[in-house]
């Protein structure tokens, strides 16, 4: 397990997906939200598409819409055709989506800094205390800053400040969906494939 990257360069790449994530949203809210409705806009998914993927681009959907609906309705937007929105969601969807499948690797990092805690947690098959032990609130908190010192140097014009609309989307969707990865994950391997018979510690 030693070929896994440490957290600190995966984190490095974590940045880079929320420079892309937040510039696309940004350039994203500057245009009506469109007439297409969420269940129609699912419809069009590839059906080879994972069922994670397909929920993930579900809810970034329904954040949209409400975002539409409430915070931002009163705004006035650009106009677009059905194809450039479907361009600038896109554009959105595709780093929120593989920043949250990064948490596959989140996770190998975490079970490579301590193996033995995380072999008696797969072995218990417990998802509620994989999942206690994966999320790092002060992690979180440090994202959360740095999402707010990015979105600051857009101009989006709307209504509510843009950082808080991007805050939103980290602690709505981004970051317990990448917790749900990371569980998910763990949850699914086995403790014989964390240690060798030698190394696995006494149950």
């Amino acid at each position: 397990m030693s070929d896994f990257a440490n957290l600190n360069d995966i984190r490095t790449l974590l940045e880079k997906y929320d420079e892309q994530i937040i510039s696309a949203f940004a350039e994203r809210l500057k245009y009506a939200y469109g007439d297409s409705k969420v269940e129609n806009i699912l419809k069009n998914i590839p059906k080879n598409s994972k069922l994670v993927e397909k929920n993930i681009i579900s809810k970034y959907y329904s954040f949209l819409e409400g975002l539409y609906n409430t915070t931002i309705k009163e705004n006035q937007y650009l106009p677009a055709s059905k194809e450039v929105l479907e361009s600038l969601d896109s554009s959105v969807i595709k780093p929120i989506v593989s920043r949250i499948f990064t948490g596959i690797i989140i996770a190998n990092a975490k079970l490579c800094e301590n193996p033995k805690t995380y072999a008696l947690l797969i072995d218990s098959k417990d998802r509620k205390k994989i999942e206690e032990t994966v999320t790092d609130k002060q992690q979180e908190q440090k994202v959360i800053r740095h999402i707010k010192e990015i979105a600051l140097k857009y101009d989006t014009s709307v209504s509510e400040p843009f950082s808080d609309i991007a805050v939103r989307l980290y602690k709505e969707l981004i970051i317990p969906e990448t917790i749900k990865i990371e569980v998910n994950f763990l949850s699914s391997m086995e403790k014989r494939t964390i240690f060798s018979s030698s190394d696995t510690p006494a149950s």
